[in-house]
């Protein structure tokens, strides 16, 4: 088995086209209510947000009491928990026209403030908004649901303007706040109109007649994305005894998109072999890699490596979304709850496993690479070898489980010669022993067991769906003479049952004094044969 960094561009390309297909799929942001108030400092009122995911709160007021100061809005607050300040447009001095004197050099000449605030996932128990503002001001809230946590992009139009120009993302919702009053006590509410693809949402002005600050919301679901302009149309003509204070600022909240089960890493709304396929790929899973390389995406477990443990969870919590009562074997490539031998098309697990068994890099799960090391072999001492794997449950299903077999095997190893036998039951489909030396040219290919399944480095394993050929043969000089017995790893795994590993027999070899006496007692035989002759 080997060690390797994984090429995925393929499939992280993929992943990545079916995430903007879900995207682009994603449900409408939903507003779940709205409200109003006026009033002096502080200002606010009771709502309940609790279940939404997001509160978002408008706020409009003017300059201080007889244009001496600027406007100002300070901390607003749901529930005593402070809110996101998102937007803020203040009060804006400007150069008057031919100042009488230098104190008149800076004057109030926009001097209405608008201020959008927001918050994550509100609760309640009194449900009360309150903040802080200069002198007065006009309050809106809005309860959305549907959002993704946080905020996108953000705008704030020219003075004296009706319009804004946004950008924003695929499928968000845009909140629009059109300012107005402050000199002149003009925020005249009901001349105003949003335009497409704004939608009205609440007019609201303070003054009991006198109109001294005021705005109109709007919102657009839904949007294609990409640039725009959010516009008001305003009947109210410019000017001191018009429309003053005049000003468009605007909010992206992005949508939450669909909720994905953690299997289901291509977020196409299943959890198939495209899945495991990407999990086998991303990190060689029988060494283990830290999540921060592989992609959090791919540690179910939480444990911060991503290793054999996550698709182990995912076998089991897919087998679950899909409905079988227990988790999906190693074997099953096709994920169709079982380990098969063969189907017409060739999907048969062990068709599949068999048509890749050798290939040593950019294996996964559906090519038959069982334990995410990325090839497809036969055996391993621990049993972690993908044939071994398919052996073992070949014939279960997802369903019912493993049934175990009875069939056992013996490796017998000759330590004078080097020559390896192997006795083989009934119903054993691989075996296999591992050891130094190893000398792959003397295997006997006229041995009852056919070609090897795996013969290479310090392996040498047989392979059969079906079960080996049952009985004692020889295959060949293939191991050093003198090895000691705990040099050698042997195994075997029935076919529908667990892997078993057993000392290798060793060939008893007499002791040389044992040898010597045989030798004697030969010669005295002889002797006594040619004296009676």
């Amino acid at each position: 088995m080997n060690t390797r960094t994984r090429i995925k561009n393929v499939l992280a390309l993929a992943a990545v086209a079916m995430l903007a297909v879900a995207t682009s799929a994603n449900a409408a942001v939903v507003i779940d209510g709205t409200a109003n108030w006026t009033g002096n400092n502080p200002v606010g009122g009771n709502f309940d947000a609790s279940g939404s995911d997001k509160l978002v709160v408008i706020v409009t007021g003017e300059h201080g009491f007889n244009q001496t100061a600027n406007g100002s809005a300070g901390d607003f607050t749901y529930d005593g928990v402070v809110m996101n300040k998102l937007v803020y447009r203040p009060t804006i001095k400007a150069v008057a026209d031919n100042p009488a004197t230098p104190e008149d050099e800076t004057v109030l000449v926009d001097d209405t403030w608008n201020v959008i605030y927001y918050l994550d996932n509100p609760t309640t128990s009194t449900g009360l908004i309150e903040g802080s503002v200069s002198s007065r001001g006009s309050l809106t809230a809005i309860a959305l649901s549907g959002t993704a946590e946080g905020a996108g992009n953000t705008v704030i139009g020219d003075r004296d303007s009706t319009s804004a120009t946004l950008t924003t993302s695929e499928g968000s919702i845009v909140i629009a706040s059109y300012g107005m009053g402050g000199t002149g006590n003009t925020a005249f509410i009901n001349n105003v109109t949003p335009d497409d693809p704004l939608a009205l949402l609440t007019k609201q002005n303070n003054g009991g007649g006198r109109w001294w600050d005021g705005h109109v919301t709007a919102y657009a679901n839904e949007v294609a994305g990409g640039e725009a302009t959010y516009s008001f149309t305003d009947t109210t003509a410019p000017g001191a005894d018009g429309r003053t204070g005049a000003h468009v600022i605007a909010a992206e909240f992005l949508a939450s998109g669909p909720s994905f089960d953690p299997t289901d890493l291509d977020q196409d709304e299943d959890s198939d072999v495209d899945d495991i396929n990407m999990l086998t790929a991303a990190a060689d899973l029988a060494v283990g890699v830290p999540a921060a390389l592989a992609g959090a995406e791919y540690d179910l477990n939480g444990d911060e490596t991503v290793n054999g443990a996550d698709l182990d969870k995912w076998l089991t919590d897919a087998a679950t979304i899909n409905g079988l009562g227990s988790a999906y074997l190693k074997g099953d490539t096709n994920l169709d709850g079982d380990v098969d031998v063969w189907a017409f098309d060739g999907s048969g697990d062990a068709q599949v496993l068999s048509e890749n068994l050798g290939t040593m890099t950019d294996m996964v799960w559906g090519d038959g690479d069982f334990n995410g090391d990325g090839d497809v072999d036969v055996w391993a001492f621990d049993g972690s070898g993908d044939a071994q794997q398919l052996s073992s449950n070949l014939g279960s299903s997802s369903d019912v489980g493993v049934d175990a077999a009875a069939g056992t095997a013996e490796a017998l190893y000759d330590p004078t010669t080097g020559e390896l036998f192997f006795d083989i039951g009934t119903g054993v489909g691989v075996v296999g022993l591992m050891a130094d030396g190893m000398k792959h040219g003397e295997v006997d290919a006229g041995s009852i067991f056919g070609a090897p399944g795996q013969n290479s480095g310090n392996i040498l394993a047989y392979f059969n769906t079906s079960g080996l050929p049952t009985g004692e043969a020889s295959v060949g000089m293939v191991l050093p003479a003198g090895l000691a017995q705990d040099a050698i790893s042997f195994s075997y795994t029935p076919v529908g049952g667990a892997t078993t590993v057993v000392p290798v027999t060793m060939i008893a070899v007499p002791e040389p004094s044992t040898i010597a006496m045989l030798v004697i007692v030969g010669l005295v035989g002889i002797c006594c044969r040619r004296r009676r002759a």
